[in-house]
């Protein structure tokens, strides 16, 4: 925000595969990688509970 002052804003979001090359929103992916990637397309307060979501 402190770049572009307002917005819509330009993301992009990087995910990466598991091991049997299932991304995070497939269905058939394992709940451990599930949540080892956080849901950006989720509002925040419907994220799941993990590191994504911990205050620092």
């Amino acid at each position: 925000m402190g770049f572009y002052r307002r917005p819509p804003f330009p993301v992009l979001q990087v995910a990466w595969p598991d091991a049997n090359g299932r991304l995070h929103w497939e269905e058939q992916v394992e709940e451990r990688h599930r949540q080892s990637q956080p849901q950006l397309w989720q509002p925040p307060s419907e994220h799941p509970a993990g590191i994504w979501t911990t205050e620092l």
